[in-house]
């Protein structure tokens, strides 16, 4: 058993690491155009992204790793693994960029007055609100805001992922081969 778990939790870095090599180039594409923060191409190729890869993380681990069988339990825990190790190469990549560049704090405070302004929101209540967001614009909190961020929707992703790519085991049949390598 412990083999199934070691292959798991590196099958879970692999794709963990494609997924995150592909959020990474998406924010350093967005960030060298100058339109990161500004859209929701990254929100949405970043669902796509995740979709993609753990969609075929999980049917590879099914038909390369695990005997053509993969549970929904064994599909969500490695689908959230993969957003896991993903997420933390994002938010890095945030935290080093706003780290670097002082001036996406800045562009982030822009961002979300504009929204506010769109709204038609009061003049004070936009002033009490940007103090808060002043507070939270920080690379350490955007970074975990990312990391949380990825590793929730991945989560989502991986329930929804994991009842599709499922194949139960047929228990007499596997129990009788699950041991034989």
């Amino acid at each position: 058993m412990e083999k199934e778990n070691n292959s798991t939790g590196k099958w879970a870095m692999q794709y963990g690491l494609y997924l995150g090599i592909l959020q990474v180039i998406l924010i350093l594409t967005l960030y060298f155009s100058g339109i990161i923060f500004e859209s929701k191409l990254q929100d949405y190729l970043g669902y796509v992204f995740a979709i993609a890869i753990t969609w075929i993380g999980l049917d590879k681990y099914k038909s390369q790793v695990n005997r053509g069988f993969l549970t929904y339990g064994q599909g969500l825990g490695l689908g959230v693994m993969i957003s896991l190790f993903s997420a933390i190469f994002s938010a890095a990549t945030i935290y080093i960029l706003m780290k670097l560049d002082g001036s996406l704090s800045e562009k982030m405070l822009n961002v979300i007055q504009e929204k506010m302004l769109e709204a038609n929101m009061p003049d004070d209540m936009i002033e009490s609100m940007q103090k808060v967001y002043e507070m939270t614009v920080k690379p350490g909190m955007v970074a975990m805001s990312d990391f949380l961020g990825k590793v929730f929707t991945g989560t989502i992703f991986s329930l929804i992922i994991a009842a599709i790519v499922k194949k139960n085991p047929d228990n007499t049949f596997y129990d009788a081969v699950k041991n034989v390598d």
